[in-house]
């Protein structure tokens, strides 16, 4: 087993981590009320039209903002000079990318034949410029370890532009709504994040590294970048081969795991680039890290994952409508991601920390491609089909991911195992005890007292495991984990 550092996980990190968390958590929570309630005033194509636009706007901001929060992050980056080549730098692709979006927005348009895609399009080019403004202030924080300030921004931009979009949907707006949305969460983000900190852009500074900063970017971006590639290429297939109803249906059903994912790994994503970062000259600390961060987000992750699938088919109609039943199959496929991803969440983060830019450009670029295969072939079937695609690409990733972490880490398959092994294994034994209550209720009661059933039986059939494992020191790594973080933890509190 990978040596032990002293602290398992630094406390300011611990404390980073916990505000992450929580800020993140409120957010997601707040969009996901948001959406279960615009299910039922927009229709699937509204969602559709949105998840269009959405293919766009997700890869134009990373394009914009050129990997500069991750590389201001870094020690000798941690400077004025190289803040306003940052700055600059995404500023000027910003431009770029939001001219793209208003020249494309009547072709685009004309291919989905959608006029609306026109207004949204120039509504959503605004927010790769705000986005890419915010790259070089947010980066401070995060070097700071103020994530309570970006829990304050996400809240706040979250509910005044979910507001806006409650209003314009139910007087007619349709898919305008959601793209008004962006807009207003992406200009209050923009207030926040400059009035939280103090530096402010100068031209008459410069970096002699504006070339390497540059080149170093523009890995970090690629890098970031590719793995969005295969899940909005999916999205594109789907919009370009089943149309924007379909595409509707497969977002939301998607939006389960993306809420999870949002809540979990996207806080604790950018804490582990600083404390893999800060330990990257260490790599049996690293590997540990590494495996804590691995096993924390897995335990949190593949029970609610694999749980939302076991309950889909009374979870769905009830926070959705029935209009959205054809989801539950996609949701119930997906399920099966909650044992592959955590296995990939890290995975950049390390190899960029160790410099190896050029593995996560590589896996990225197999990856891609390997998706738009997958992806070509179950959106010419079903969206069912579309969604074992989309299990078996993750798949096929973490079996790479696992490779290349031996290779460049130093960090063996049986590691990795041991660490994963007790909340997937809690999780297997969850799904036998809902599947043996489910069958067990001949007389199947309402939708939300089934849900409330099996819900409890999933809960204490994975905490029981848990526990017991832990009393038999199945795992007294996972044991230990737990006792040393609370009392720190508690401690910060």
């Amino acid at each position: 087993m990978s040596r032990r550092p002293g602290w398992l996980v630094k406390p300011h990190v611990i404390h980073a981590s916990l505000w992450a968390m929580v800020g993140s958590g409120l957010q997601y929570i707040t969009l996901f009320g948001l959406l279960a309630y615009l299910t039922r005033i927009l229709s699937p194509r509204d969602f559709g039209l949105m998840a269009t636009i959405a293919i766009g706007l997700d890869l134009g901001i990373r394009l914009a903002r050129w990997g500069q929060i991750e590389l201001l992050q870094q020690p000798g980056n941690r400077n004025d000079a190289a803040r306003n080549h940052a700055f600059r730098l995404s500023m000027m692709n910003a431009v770029g990318v939001a001219a793209l979006f208003v020249v494309a927005a009547w072709p685009v348009s004309q291919l989905f034949q959608s006029p609306q895609l026109v207004t949204m399009s120039l509504l959503c080019a605004p927010v790769v410029l705000l986005s890419a403004a915010n790259a070089t202030p947010e980066a401070i924080l995060r070097n700071e370890y103020r994530f309570h300030q970006l829990a304050y921004r996400n809240m706040a931009s979250t509910l005044i532009g979910g507001g806006v979009a409650v209003f314009l949907a139910r007087h007619g707006y349709g898919a305008i709504a959601l793209a008004a949305q962006q807009l207003v969460q992406a200009i209050i983000a923009s207030l926040w994040v400059w009035s939280a900190v103090s530096w402010r852009p100068s031209l008459a500074r410069t970096s002699k590294r504006s070339d390497e900063l540059a080149s170093q970017g523009a890995s970090i971006m690629v890098g970031s970048m590719l793995p969005q590639l295969v899940p909005r290429s999916f999205d594109l297939l789907v919009g370009l081969l089943m149309g924007p109803i379909q595409l509707g249906i497969l977002r939301v059903a998607y939006r389960f795991n993306d809420f999870i994912g949002q809540m979990v790994w996207v806080p604790l994503n950018g804490v582990a680039s600083a404390q893999l970062g800060e330990v990257a000259d260490d790599p049996p600390a690293m590997r540990w890290s590494y495996l804590q961060l691995t096993q924390v987000s897995a335990g949190l992750t593949c029970p609610v994952i694999v749980g939302i699938g076991l309950v889909a088919p009374e979870a769905v109609p009830i926070l959705f409508g029935d209009t959205w039943s054809p989801s539950i199959p996609i949701v119930q496929v997906s399920a099966l991601l909650g044992f592959v991803m955590p296995i990939n969440f890290y995975f950049a983060q390390a190899m960029i920390a160790r410099g190896k830019r050029r593995v996560v450009i590589r896996q990225g670029l197999v990856d891609v491609v390997v998706g738009v295969v997958l992806a070509t072939i179950g959106a010419n079937i079903s969206l069912v089909a579309v969604a074992i695609a989309s299990v078996v690409r993750s798949a096929i990733t973490g079996v790479c991911n696992t490779v290349d972490l031996r290779i460049h880490l130093d960090l063996p398959l049986r590691d990795i195992a041991r660490t994963l092994a007790p909340p997937y294994l809690a999780s297997v034994v969850m799904t036998v005890a809902v599947l043996l209550t489910r069958m067990g209720l001949s007389n199947a009661p309402g939708h939300a007292a089934m849900l409330a059933i099996l819900s409890l039986v999933g809960a204490a059939a994975y905490i029981a495991t848990i526990a017991i494992g832990a009393r038999l020191r199945l795992w007294p790594d996972y044991r230990t984990a737990f006792e040393r973080l609370l009392p720190r933890v508690l401690d910060r509190f």
